[in-house]
This record gives structure tokens, sequence and C-alpha cells, in this order.
């Protein structure tokens, strides 16, 4: 049964779980004056949040059908779930992976940058898909505990990515490397020096399953799977 929590019961639910009780907190307190927003729940062995139209599920495979149909219901564009069989109509879904860092860290010089620097390096993210990241981003560094870092060779940014902290975890997204300076070292040097700015806290990052292998060269490790459900984009799929 499904049935309506506050905050304090739905992080209650996840805490200790890796990367859900520091994300999740990391986020609410960005959109804390926002309540209409978020919207918590207690289920079967677990908990769900719904957040910004996308969703976060930790449940009982056994709760999986009727999880299915709420979210169904909720209309959430992303749900990121421990369970690889929930039956979501109209969703595609991708294999995911926390990674922890465990490797050595590297101090050394990072510039703080501003949201539209970081997405400056994501050139393949145009239109409202752009427009929507850069919403997000700029909300949650206007409100404080997020903080944008980038590494630089001489004038040029070539690597850049995000950090938060929170619930005693630092949780990094937003990773990327220059079109053109993949493959020399700088994704792994930028990681490893925002380790050592972080160090002491756990870090971790949510990456799809293709880039794996890239962070387990750079001292990480699998920390558990996860799958990413994502709503097709009907008029996405008609011109393809």
């Amino acid at each position: 049964m499904i049935k309506a929590a506050q905050e304090a019961e739905f992080l209650a639910a996840v805490r200790g779980l890796p990367f859900f009780g520091g994300r999740q907190e990391s986020v609410f307190r960005a959109y804390c004056r926002l309540p209409a927003l978020a919207r918590f729940y207690l289920v079967p062995g677990g908990a769900l949040s719904v957040l910004c139209g996308g969703a976060l599920l930790w449940c009982e495979p056994a709760a999986a059908k009727e999880a299915a149909l709420f979210l169904q219901s909720c209309g959430a564009a992303e749900v990121l779930s421990n369970l690889d069989t929930l039956p979501l109509l109209g969703y595609d879904r991708k294999e995911c992976w926390v990674m922890a860092f465990e490797g050595e860290a590297a101090p050394g010089a990072l510039k703080a940058l501003r949201p539209e620097e970081l997405l400056s390096l994501f050139t393949d993210r145009r239109g409202e898909e752009r427009d929507e990241a850069l919403s997000d981003l700029s909300v949650r560094f206007a409100r404080g505990g997020l903080e944008l870092w980038g590494l630089y060779e001489g004038e040029t940014l070539t690597a850049a990515l995000a950090a938060e902290t929170a619930a005693g975890e630092c949780y990094l997204s937003f990773v990327r490397t220059r079109d053109g300076a993949q493959r020399k070292g700088y994704g792994g040097a930028l990681l490893r020096r925002a380790a050592a700015r972080y160090r002491g806290l756990p870090c971790y990052l949510l990456c799809e399953a293709d880039k794996r292998p890239f962070y387990e060269k750079n001292g990480f490790f699998a920390a558990a799977c996860q799958w990413r459900y994502q709503k097709r984009d009907e008029k996405r799929a008609a011109r393809s």
C-alpha cells in the first residue's frame, strides 16, 4: 500500500542508502520553498518521492506493479529505482550505477564556475533541454549547497562538474570534458581534485553503464546498480 508521508519520514526511509539520502536532501534543500513541487510517499520496503517531474523509488519487488501504476498516474518524466522490473508503459529503461570514490585524491587547482559556464561544455544540449538544465542548476546554485568547478588548461575550460554536499556525503554530477579534449587525462584529474576538495566525505555519482569503465579507471567502484526509466518523447520518436 502506498501512503503519503512527510519529508522527514521519507528521508528516514532512504537514509543510509548509498547516494539516495544525501542526493535527496541536497535537492529538497534547494526547492524547500516550493513544496508544491515535492511529494513524498512510503511504499512496502521503501519510499517514493516525486519532485520536479522526476521520481525516486526504492521498494520491494512485490510492490513493483502498484508502484508503477502510481507513477503512471503521476506522469513522472523520469524514474530512478532499485528495481529493473517496473512495468512502466511508454518508458525506456537504462542500466545505471552508483559509483563511489575510493581512489587516491590529488589536490590541485580548480576554478569556481557559474551555471552557464559549466553548461558551455554540454554542446549536445540545446533548446528546451538546455534551458531546463540551466534553470535547475541556477536555482540550486543561488540557494547554496551546489558548487561548480572547472579545470583549465591556460585560458581554456577543459572539464567541469557540479558538487553538492548533504547528510555527510558529496554528490557529483554534470561531469563533462570539452569536445576534442577527451582521453587526455582532464576528466580524471578533475575527479581526483574534486575528491581532494571534499576529502573526508564519501563521494558518489550516478552514471550509465557504458561510462562505468571510465570512472573505475579514475578511482571509483560500483556501489549499487540502479535503473533509470525515461518517458519516451513521442514527437522525437516520430521524427527519427
